[in-house]
């Protein structure tokens, strides 16, 4: 997923993140992981998966181009943001578990990545494109450090190791 700066990219995830807050409750009921979801917009219909870790990415993306809305704009991803914080201190324990899933899944992701690196060096012409799941774990991170949620030590010396490998063996490519 490419977020990108411009006017329609930014209505498009507000869109976006209105949809994902407004299907939380039964994200949550139905114990997926990633949903797959239908946002009407002017410019067609779009069809991203849902997760927390993308629902989150979005609003921070908004929130950090807040020049780039309107003032009505503004004024609906704070809601967004109202609603989606009011639904995590509201169920906490199953916002933990699905952020504890999403992470690992994530950094499986990102280890199978870097696996097939290992056997096949050349695969790091595709790193443009695997790298985002690795910016997602940060999302994921940060999401869980804001709420004091555990991710799992083993999950994070994990990351800490594939992370090590990765910058020894591609420095000009580490962030």
């Amino acid at each position: 997923m490419n977020f990108q700066k411009d006017k329609r990219s930014l209505e498009i995830s507000l869109l976006t993140v209105e949809k994902m807050v407004e299907e939380l409750p039964d994200y949550f009921a139905r114990d997926e992981l990633f949903r797959q979801l239908v946002v009407h917009t002017p410019w067609g219909d779009k069809l991203p998966k849902m997760t927390l870790g993308g629902l989150v990415e979005r609003l921070k993306l908004l929130e950090e181009n807040g020049d780039l809305l309107t003032p009505e704009e503004r004024a609906r991803v704070e809601a967004a943001r109202r609603a989606y914080e009011d639904f995590v201190r509201t169920h906490r324990r199953q916002v933990e578990q699905r952020l504890r899933r999403e992470f690992k899944s994530y950094l499986n992701s990102w280890k199978w990545y870097l696996d097939e690196l290992r056997e096949n060096p050349e695969k790091i012409a595709d790193y443009r494109q695997e790298v985002h799941n690795r910016r997602r774990l940060d999302v994921l991170i940060e999401e869980a450090n804001r709420w004091g949620f555990d991710l799992g030590r083993d999950n994070l010396q994990e990351l800490e190791k594939l992370d090590a490998w990765f910058r020894e063996r591609w420095p000009e490519f580490a962030e």
